[in-house]
Formats: structure tokens, sequence, C-alpha cells
């Protein structure tokens, strides 16, 4: 949750575009994927 508020706030502050901060989301969320396949594996 702290590197997605980083994201938004870089965003926030105009120091990425909103391009960026969709693929830095796609990145965090691929990785919330696995890390979930790691802890609960089915």
């Amino acid at each position: 949750m702290a590197k997605r508020s980083a994201v938004f706030s870089l965003r926030d502050r105009r120091r990425i575009d909103g391009v960026v901060l969709l693929r830095v989301q796609e990145q965090l969320d691929a990785e919330e994927v696995r890390l979930a396949q790691v802890t609960n594996p089915v």
C-alpha cells in the first residue's frame, strides 16, 4: 500500500504523468498477485 501511495504522490506533484502511473500500477498489481500465490498456494 505504501508503494501505491508513493506513486500517487509523485503523480500529484507532477513528477510522473498518468501513463507512467498506470504502468506502475500494473506492475504493482502483478506483484500483489505473485505474493498472494506464494502466501496462499492453490
